[in-house]
């Protein structure tokens, strides 16, 4: 009887140090993460919407870490300095920055989806809420608005404003 109560303490013992040594390994590996490589998660004062094919409405949701170039401009046809901005935006489009056309209204986003359309260039056109002018509007339009999480947000007005805004940010 003693050696069975001699093997279940064993077993009993060994469960315990064994669970405990394998979550101090991960506690240990994540505290080795530097802050300064943590992703951090953009935090954006107004909502973003796109539509699915159905014509579903859906809130735009971004990855941690991920930056941000949001692009507001009045799309009307033909207006050469609006579609040079926009070709710019194309050629911008990768992993590590989010090219975001956005317009306020339901009206507005479709008119801008239809000149992007008629360019031939895949760039879907957002919704965004008036809070976005009313937080970076000054009257003068196009606006540009490059969010680094962690970071103010950097606006620029005017046509050419994404190329100054990410040229300035490079320096």
């Amino acid at each position: 009887m003693k050696r069975f109560m001699l093997i279940i303490s064993c077993i009993v013992f060994l469960l315990f140090s064994c669970g405990t040594e394998g979550n101090t390994s991960v506690e240990t590996t994540a505290q080795q993460i530097p802050p300064e490589e943590q992703l951090i998660p953009v935090d954006l004062p107004f909502d973003v919407y796109s539509y699915t094919p159905e014509g579903d409405e859906y809130t735009v949701t971004f990855a941690p870490g991920q930056n941000v170039l949001f692009y507001y401009w009045m799309p009307l046809i033909r207006q050469e300095e609006s579609e040079s901005d926009i070709m710019y935006l194309v050629e911008l489009n990768d992993s590590s920055l989010v090219v975001i056309p956005v317009q306020l209204d339901p009206s507005s986003r479709n008119q801008a989806q239809r000149i992007i359309n008629e360019m031939n260039i895949g760039l879907a056109v957002c919704q965004t809420d008036p809070m976005f002018y009313d937080r970076y509007g000054s009257g003068e339009l196009p606006i540009t608005v490059y969010i680094v999480p962690g970071e103010e947000p950097v606006v620029e007005t005017g046509f050419g404003s994404p190329q100054r805004i990410l040229d300035s940010s490079e320096e």
